[in-house]
């Protein structure tokens, strides 16, 4: 667990110098460019391919979990767009939310049979979209990060179970996709790879477990500019 913990701080320090660079930019950019604010919702759909885990104590084995549903995610926030000639930056605040429901068999008590349960996240993200645009259609790709603002989780009551939020209050990853703008309606589409698994906050009986995916999702948005 310490080694992951290691590397998640070395992967924050990292973005955060990213962002502190992306932010610079976009002020540099402002000055010599047109701009336009606005505020933005929409829809993700996730994409994994979850694998089960057993959850073992000194080699007994006491559950098996696995994801039995992604829900789609809704966000809202604010973004600002910034064109000069055919380029733009397009940094953007969301919040985001989203749930998975789980499944899990207790092998200790096989009289329990099965239960099941949601986890519940909330985030706010902050992606950073740099591109081509012509006319009304825009190509673009940047970073995106994650901040965790809180969540529930179903696995609460479940010997051996903690939920070690903390280790992941910050992880990062990429959007690339097309977006439309038409006077004041912006549309984006975009694919989102994230470098955290799906449920890498699990800890059983002092051991980090995930579900062996990355947490992907498909976005769509719109948005109105003041």
């Amino acid at each position: 667990m310490k080694k992951r913990k290691v590397l998640k701080k070395q992967g924050q320090s990292g973005i955060k110098a990213v962002l502190a660079f992306l932010l610079l930019l976009t002020i540099g950019f402002h000055a010599n460019a047109q701009s336009s604010a606005g505020v933005k919702f929409g829809l993700s759909a996730p994409y994994i391919s979850p694998e089960s885990f057993l959850v073992m104590d000194q080699g007994v084995p006491y559950y098996l979990v696995n994801v039995e549903h992604t829900n789609y995610g809704i966000h809202a926030g604010i973004f600002l767009q910034v064109q000069m000639g055919h380029f733009f930056i397009q940094p953007e605040l969301l919040f985001n939310t989203s749930s998975n429901e789980y499944g899990i068999d207790s092998l200790y008590s096989p009289d329990a049979g099965k239960a099941h349960f949601t986890d519940t996240y909330r985030n706010l993200d902050l992606p950073f979209m740099l591109g081509f645009k012509a006319g009304v259609f825009r190509i673009g790709a940047g970073p995106v990060g994650h901040m965790f603002v809180s969540g529930e989780s179903g696995f609460n009551g479940y010997e051996g179970f903690y939920a070690d939020y903390n280790s992941n209050k910050f992880s990062w990853g990429w959007q690339g996709g097309i977006g439309l703008d038409f006077w004041k309606l912006h549309f984006d589409f975009r694919y989102e790879k994230n470098n955290s698994p799906v449920g890498d906050y699990i800890t059983f009986f002092g051991k980090p477990y995930d579900f062996a995916t990355d947490n992907d999702r498909f976005i769509g948005s719109v948005g109105l500019s003041f």
